[in-house]
């Protein structure tokens, strides 16, 4: 999408999906795919530390 919309390339870098390979084009990179898990489990713990903590009466 970004260079549809001409951003530059270090913008359309940023996404998530930039690191995966890009199957079946490219080789699998197991240590990209396990670094983007690892870092979608960290934040969605995070998510759910802050859910409980919210300060919210009632619930």
């Amino acid at each position: 999408m970004g260079t549809a919309l001409g951003l530059p390339e270090w913008l359309t870098r940023l996404t998530p999906w930039a690191a995966l390979p890009q199957l079946p084009v490219e080789e699998m990179d197991w240590a990209a795919v396990l670094g983007t898990l690892a870092a979608a489990v960290a934040l969605m713990a995070l998510g759910a530390v802050g859910y409980r903590r919210r300060d919210i009466a009632g619930t």
